[in-house]
């Protein structure tokens, strides 16, 4: 090998040399610095790291201070701003109670309805005296008229007819007939009662002639049902019998030409007897019929009438009401009217709610009751709805479900029933 190649070769190395030692330096410098002696550059890195750490930290820490004073400021806002638990109450018997308002409630709706109004009584009217006659001879059949509990009946027998004579030295003049009897009695019956009647006739007239007397026919019996009766004239010395008087007896005739006259009638002219007649060459006198008996019948018709009908409640809808925690409120429940009575009214706290009662309807006289007008006694709550008028002797209907219903009138004398109760109903949320 020449001498310049061997100095060529020993540059190189040097070179080379000298380059692996700058590298080395430059790594050493930049790339792997000593754990014992921080690299170039490490104060500024360090210091912005731990600025950003500090940074971090107090971030850190801000947000972890925020996040708890914001959670604490949240859980402190939710509980101040909870809301108290919904609620209700209902009211529904009548009397009077207490509701205290829940912490944290300052509003309450209140439902109310009136207690309903009562129907009325029932009543009844009597009429005037009714009389039905029976004069005319004959069999009949008497209905008792509606509302008739009891009957006046008077019955007479027929009258006896009047006997013929003959008027003449030699003879007498007829004898005058006796009267029927009477009878009277009061009874009780039942509408629709179906009673015989029976009317007896008066006796026929006798003949004049010779030898007098010839009697006159007898006087027919009259009777109402099997209790009362009474018997026609039979002779002019043997009148009718009746239970309250016998008729009269005949005048007797004479032999002076003078005919005897018929008896009187015991009642109201009927049943009398018939005079007596006379043939004779002064004049002659026919002898007349017996009157006709009767059966009186007379009565009163007592008739019932109805109550008129109760009206319903008033009623209040949800009437939103302030209320102050802890504090307590009245609560009045309406009764429902009873008896011909007015319904009470349903309220709540100082007449803050108040729903009237229903009226009653009036009590049942000469004609049925008029039935209650709407709305009931008392100033109601705004906006609040009427309750609804009886219809004749029909209750007023409920305005509100079933409360407050006004009760019908009473008929037949029996007792209006009880209206219905009020209500009153708290709700709040």
């Amino acid at each position: 090998m020449s001498q310049s190649t061997v100095i060529a070769v020993v540059v190189i190395v040097v070179f080379l040399g000298a380059l692996g030692f700058g590298g080395y330096e430059v790594y050493q410098q930049y790339y792997a610095p000593s754990p014992s002696t921080p690299p170039k550059h490490s104060s500024t890195t360090s210091s912005s790291n731990s600025s950003s750490s500090s940074s971090n930290s107090s971030s850190s820490s801000s947000n972890s201070g925020s996040s708890r004073s914001s959670n604490s400021s949240s859980s402190s806002s939710s509980s101040s701003s909870s809301s108290p638990s919904p609620g209700s109450k209902l009211y529904q018997n009548p009397g009077v109670y207490s509701w205290t308002c829940p912490e944290g409630v300052t509003t309450v709706d209140v439902v109310a309805v009136g207690g309903g109004g009562s129907g009325g009584v029932s009543g009844s009217y009597t009429t005037n005296t009714q009389t039905k006659t029976y004069t005319t001879p004959g069999s009949y059949t008497f209905v008792v008229p509606s509302g008739v509990t009891q009957l006046d009946v008077s019955v007479v027998g027929g009258g006896q007819g009047g006997d013929g004579g003959y008027c003449s030295g030699f003879g007498g003049s007829g004898n005058g007939g006796s009267s029927g009897g009477y009878s009277h009695a009061t009874l009780n019956v039942s509408p629709g009662n179906e009673i015989a009647v029976v009317v007896g006739s008066g006796g026929s007239p006798g003949i004049n002639r010779y030898p007098p007397p010839a009697s006159g026919g007898a006087g027919g019996t009259s009777s109402f049902g099997d209790s009362v009766s009474a018997t026609g004239g039979q002779h002019w010395d043997e009148p009718g019998s009746g239970t309250t008087s016998e008729g009269n007896e005949g005048q007797q005739g004479n032999s002076a030409f003078t005919s005897g006259l018929g008896g009187e009638s015991v009642f109201d002219g009927y049943g009398a007897g018939g005079n007596g007649g006379c043939l004779g060459s002064n004049g002659d006198s026919s002898p007349t019929a017996g009157g006709n008996g009767v059966v009186m019948i007379q009565y009163n018709a007592t008739f019932s009438t109805c109550g008129g009908g109760g009206s319903s409640g008033t009623y209040v809808s949800a009437k939103s009401v302030s209320v102050v925690p802890g504090t307590s409120y009245s609560v009045v429940v309406g009764a429902g009217g009873t008896g011909g009575q007015n319904g009470e009214a349903s309220t709540f706290g100082n007449q803050v709610v108040v729903a009237p009662g229903g009226l009653a309807g009036s009590a049942g006289s000469s004609s049925n009751g008029s039935a209650a007008a709407s709305p009931g006694k008392g100033v109601p709550s705004a906006d609040s709805v009427p309750g609804n008028a009886g219809n004749g002797a029909s209750g007023g209907s409920a305005v509100y479900q079933s409360y407050g219903a006004g009760s019908d009138g009473a008929c037949d004398s029996n007792s209006p029933a009880t209206a219905g109760n009020g209500m009153v109903y708290v709700s709040w949320s």
